[in-house]
């Protein structure tokens, strides 16, 4: 890609899941340089080692919610913000805290983009802002509902993004992310997903618990076709837009357990408890906006996907 030749990069949230995979994508480019701005209360050092001796490549610890810390990072092309509390759960003991990561945070990156004259910003939002749609799947103009301090905190993030290129002219896109999954995400944390979860507990064969009836339904999209598509979006101008991100297949928790079970040799069963504040029941993306502006697609299937989690088998 001609615009990432000899081209600086800020990626928030670097360090994460989401982020390291990002890292290892655009060093496959001839960048210039790549800042990755984390502050390591979620995302890993080790995650960054495989690209250690990359000189192209600098961690900066840094709370993007301090803005007189945002302001003095170094000036860059391209900014990708994944730094977030990503955690529905925890969006609602610790709302305080979501709020100034997700909101705060991100407004002092648009600004400082804006004070540094930066190309553009592409940042994760998330399918959460969609709350329970009464339809699926669910397209970029269905109504926005969250049903947690998460959701609704993204939802923002979209409203200030649109802002700052109505007044500033500072382009972006936004990707609702829906339940992004593969290799290095934790599951050991609030902020873990259900494949990883469940991934983890098959290999030691330990007891699974399942929110609700396991009926509610997800969108899987594999990390490694989310980083290309990302990475492609800097080709569009001008714009302000907000995607889907997802592979518009639907699958049942229980149908996600059972295709695991059967990959990973696992014989118990379920326990089924009460659903969780904020659970949303179904989840699918509608992603003709997305294949009409990407060529890149995420064309990995669950299966596909599992199978390789399978095959890699290390805990992390």
């Amino acid at each position: 890609m001609k615009l990432l030749e000899n081209a600086k990069v800020l990626v928030t949230g670097g360090a994460g899941f989401i982020g390291h995979h990002l890292v290892s994508e655009l060093l496959k480019y001839k960048i210039k340089k790549i800042y990755v701005a984390d502050d390591l209360s979620t995302g890993l050092k080790s995650n960054l080692t495989p690209f250690s001796k990359d000189s192209r490549l600098e961690l900066i610890e840094i709370d993007i919610s301090d803005f007189n810390k945002v302001e003095n990072l170094p000036a860059v092309d391209y900014i990708f913000n994944l730094a977030a509390l990503v955690s529905v759960p925890l969006s609602f003991s610790e709302s305080a805290k979501n709020n100034n990561i997700n909101i705060v945070g991100f407004q002092n990156i648009l600004e400082y983009a804006k004070r540094h004259q930066a190309k553009k910003i592409i940042y994760a939002s998330s399918s959460a802002v969609y709350g329970n749609p009464t339809k699926t799947p669910i397209s970029e103009d269905a109504i926005i509902k969250p049903t947690s301090p998460y959701g609704f905190s993204k939802s923002i993030n979209e409203i200030y993004a649109k802002t700052y290129k109505e007044f500033f002219d500072i382009d972006s896109n936004g990707f609702r992310f829906f339940n992004v999954y593969g290799k290095g995400q934790k599951s050991d944390s609030p902020y873990s997903g259900v494949i990883s979860i469940f991934r983890e507990k098959m290999i030691q064969n330990g007891e699974i618990s399942i929110f609700g009836d396991g009926e509610q339904t997800r969108d899987f999209v594999f990390i490694e076709d989310l980083v290309k598509i990302l990475i492609s979006s800097i080709e569009l101008k001008n714009t302000s837009e907000i995607f889907n991100l997802g592979t518009g297949k639907s699958t049942s928790i229980n149908e996600l357990f059972n295709t695991m079970a059967s990959l990973f040799n696992y014989n118990k069963s379920p326990s089924y408890k009460e659903v969780r504040s904020g659970d949303i029941v179904e989840s699918v993306a509608d992603i003709q906006k997305l294949k009409n502006s990407f060529d890149i697609k995420a064309t990995t299937n669950l299966h596909e996907g599992l199978k390789f989690l399978k095959d890699n088998l290390q805990i992390t």
